[in-house]
């Protein structure tokens, strides 16, 4: 195993020698102009494009993504739905999150069992032969390699890896770290091709993958509560939270009562300096609230949506605290 381990760590940071063939990125759609009153186009609409690369099945392969995500992957790691050992050409779908915007624009917010998570990045690994979904063959065969500030290997904050198989996450969301015990390291790419400090780890399956570690508080805790008015409601409005100064952010989803309450009923930290961001779409114009406000208990303000553009959304975002 740990020959394995340094062969995959050779190839995958000498990339420039091993790289795979990478297609064209697959585009976010352009805003919907039409009447609509589903916030869910937003999501499809501007969550993080996938990249689209090709592999050898039967070979030591590598892929880079755009934001420095390296993967490495052992020969005959993929099987088909029979359970067969695939060969030959197989086609890698990845997306890349690292920060609260790309987050909250992909519904993929930090939260397992109902603790926050801050995470050292998110991305989304699918497999494919032809139209036909594959999974891993077996666990440690695919190593991944997510680029961070990080230089501390083996001291706390203890990264760990969760998982989660939806497509988009919202509310439906439970990072679960059951699946797997595996180490993360951290590694320095010395080879002069790219350079950098990584998290480093295998993977045992795919989909959704989370480099994380469990925000650490004492208490006390409380409830999130968030109140729209006017037209503003769960049909054509998702609400988040985003934890200042961490890479964090949450989800609220709508109470079965009230199509205008949006809640959290996990419990966040009383006293964290938060910003409550609401996004809407009725009828092509997008609406939008980025609420600064500190977490009380029993916190339950009512926030004010403006009319406002998708690129003013998008600058919003990529400036959160």
């Amino acid at each position: 195993m740990k020959k394995l381990k340094l062969l995959l760590l050779a190839i995958i940071i000498v990339i420039g020698l091993t790289q795979c063939k990478k297609e064209n990125e697959t585009a976010p759609s352009p805003a919907s102009t039409g009447s609509t009153s589903n916030i869910s186009s937003f999501f499809t609409q501007n969550a993080v494009a996938k990249q689209i690369f090709t592999i050898d099945a039967g070979q030591y392969q590598s892929i880079t993504g755009t934001k420095g995500t390296k993967v490495a992957f052992s020969p005959n790691s993929f099987k088909d739905a029979a359970g067969n050992t695939v060969t030959g050409s197989v086609r890698i779908e990845l997306r890349e999150i690292y920060s609260k915007a790309d987050m909250i624009k992909s519904k993929a917010p930090t939260i397992s069992g109902g603790q926050l998570l801050i995470s050292g990045g998110e991305i989304f690994m699918q497999a494919f032969q032809g139209s036909q979904e594959l999974s891993l063959a077996s666990s440690n065969s695919v190593y991944v390699m997510m680029p961070t500030d990080n230089t501390n290997n083996g001291t706390s904050p203890y990264m760990q890896e969760f998982y989660s198989d939806s497509e988009f996450l919202g509310d439906s969301l439970d990072w679960d770290s059951s699946i797997d015990s595996s180490t993360v390291n951290v590694v320095v790419d010395s080879s002069g091709m790219g350079g950098g400090t990584y998290y480093y780890f295998p993977i045992n399956s795919l989909n959704w993958i989370n480099c994380d570690y469990f925000y650490a508080s004492p208490g006390p805790f409380t409830s999130v509560f968030v109140n729209t008015s006017g037209s503003f409601n769960s049909t054509n409005t998702t609400v988040f939270l985003s934890f200042n100064g961490i890479n964090a952010a949450a989800y609220l989803s709508q109470t079965t009562t009230n199509n205008q309450l949006f809640s959290a009923w996990y419990n966040l930290p009383i006293g964290m300096n938060v910003t409550i961001v609401a996004i809407s779409e009725i009828s092509g114009q997008y609406y939008s609230s980025f609420t600064p406000a500190t977490l009380t208990s029993g916190f339950n303000p009512t926030i004010t949506l403006n009319a406002t553009t998708l690129a003013q959304i998008n600058t919003d975002l990529s400036n959160l605290p």
